[in-house]
């Protein structure tokens, strides 16, 4: 059975090889980053989605949250920060190209995203992405 998870999971190892995975919710994700290589992707947990069927199947939409982050030292500068913010806004580009050319999703097109500082236990700067991602053919 597909499902979301682990195709996002497949992509970050196919486009993102230095980075880890991480699928979890905020609290646990926070615990995990302590103990991964950085950079890391941080899929967090889906909150909502619909599920809808189809003429030759269902089609699953979830609200995704992904985030890349990458460590900063302890007392970072702001310049510091936005290096590494800057980084991960390139490995989120590049995770989204490589979402899009899949075929596997809907093609995604306007992205929100916030800027994290001191969002998880480790030091670590990124960026969150959420929109809506839909697979189809997901029985």
């Amino acid at each position: 059975m597909k499902t979301i998870d682990k195709q996002i999971e497949r992509l970050v190892a196919d486009s993102l090889p230095a980075y880890s995975y991480i699928f979890a919710n905020w609290y646990d994700a926070s615990m995990i980053a302590d103990r991964v290589q950085l950079p890391a992707v941080v899929h967090i947990l889906p909150v909502s989605g619909v599920l809808e069927k189809e003429v030759f199947g269902w089609s699953d939409t979830e609200r995704v949250g992904i985030a890349f982050v990458g460590k900063v030292p302890k007392d970072a500068t702001g310049q510091e920060e936005r290096d590494v913010f800057e980084a991960q806004k390139t490995a989120a580009r590049t995770f989204i190209a490589a979402l899009n050319a899949s075929g596997v999703f809907d093609s995604v097109s306007e992205i929100n995203y916030t800027v994290l500082y001191d969002r998880l236990t480790s030091i670590v700067t990124g960026v969150f992405l959420e929109f809506d991602l839909t697979l189809s053919d997901c029985e």
